[in-house]
């Protein structure tokens, strides 16, 4: 359930004892046979919802201050990632977009053959970067969006959890179950696009050393 959740490291004690908690809270110690009897596609279906019940009861438990202790700072980590992703994004578009324009002005206006030849291969390189700069710029922006549909969802429905405990002094646990279901999913759908865009970060570092090794020939090309 710890690594399902990835709310902490199960090595952190702390994360471990407030995941046993939450945990029994959900499925006591005593209906643990009944647990393990289960046919095995019944059990991992329940482990399942087990994980996200237990997501759902730590993250609210963080969201009022009474736990969720060492439990990421997932959505300000994807926020600034994002903002991250697409300054250097830009930065680079610009940049090679720059050096592809100086490339097509040498070939045009210089007269040495086998410069222009390997100008050439240089200038189709560069806009060839400058393509892939906008996809990753229309891909960052769609996961951007996605992100920011996440995390208003999970403000949603961390007010719905706390409607529904704060209205009453026992809460039925067909009621708020669900809830703390519905919260653990919005957090992964969080998780999911960190992920992702951690993921573009390695194609970033592809882009930015291609560029670097276009600067000889852009300064060529402007001298």
């Amino acid at each position: 359930i710890l690594l399902h959740s990835q709310l902490g490291s199960p090595t952190d004690l702390i994360v471990v004892k407030e995941t046993t908690a939450a945990l029994e809270s959900v499925l006591p110690p005593e209906d643990l046979g009944t647990f393990i009897a289960l046919p095995r596609q019944d059990k991992r279906q329940q482990l399942k919802e087990l994980a996200l019940i237990v997501m759902g009861i730590r993250l609210f438990s963080m969201a009022t201050g009474k736990g969720g202790k060492n439990i990421p700072d997932t959505i300000r980590s994807a926020s600034d990632m994002l903002q991250s992703h697409l300054d250097r994004l830009q930065h680079a578009h610009r940049e090679l977009l720059d050096t592809a324009n100086k490339l097509s002005s040498f070939i045009l206006l210089s007269d040495n053959q086998a410069l222009i030849e390997e100008a050439k291969g240089y200038c189709f390189y560069a806009r060839q970067l400058v393509f892939i700069c906008q996809i990753m710029l229309g891909d960052v922006a769609e996961s951007g969006n996605r992100l920011g549909q996440g995390v208003a969802s999970y403000a949603q429905h961390q007010a719905a959890v706390k409607a529904t405990v704060e209205s009453r002094e026992a809460v039925p646990t067909d009621q708020v179950f669900p809830q703390f279901v519905e919260l653990g999913e919005c957090w992964q759908t969080i998780q999911q696009e960190e992920h992702l865009l951690k993921a573009y970060t390695q194609v970033l570092d592809l882009i930015e050393a291609s560029q670097k090794s276009l600067e000889a020939p852009s300064q060529l090309a402007s001298e």
